[in-house]
Formats: C-alpha cells, sequence, structure tokens
C-alpha cells in the first residue's frame, strides 16, 4: 500500500481533506517542494482525481520537467480511477 493510501486508510475522511490544501502548494517559489506536492498527490491516486484541473493549470505554466511529471502523475491518477 502506498503512503498516501496508507493514510486514507488511518485516518479516512480527515486525510482526503487535505488534498485540495497540498495542491495549493503547487504555487510555492520552490521547485523542491513543487515536485514534492506532485509525489503526495500521487500516491493518493484516485482519491486526487478532483484535483486533476490544479495540476493541468499548473502544468500549463510550469518548466519542461515539472511539466512531464505534472502529466505524468495526472495519467496515475486517472488509471487508477479506472
Amino acid at each position: 500500500m502506498k503512503n498516501g493510501e496508507q493514510a486514507l486508510a488511518e485516518f479516512g475522511a480527515e486525510a482526503k481533506s487535505t488534498i485540495p490544501d497540498i495542491t495549493e502548494l503547487l504555487n510555492d517559489k520552490s521547485a523542491d517542494v513543487r515536485l514534492a506536492v506532485l509525489d503526495a498527490l500521487e500516491t493518493f491516486g484516485a482519491n486526487a482525481k478532483s484535483v486533476i484541473p490544479a495540476i493541468k493549470k499548473f502544468a500549463e505554466k510550469a518548466e519542461s520537467a515539472e511539466r512531464e511529471r505534472a502529466e505524468e502523475v495526472i495519467k496515475i491518477i486517472q488509471a487508477e480511477g479506472n
């Protein structure tokens, strides 16, 4: 079980409710923080489906490495939701 899935299993709705707050950190000045946010959202899998539009918006303005990572995370979230 992945970390995000583990948190959801242990904390239920409380952990899921943090997803929008975590997503807001995509606006952080630090590339390391933004990449860590993408990693965290990936671990939440299909539970992060509601923030895909925010990830897409981030990807539109991101540098190439961050954009590629964001696109990868979107694909993973979508795949886990099927």
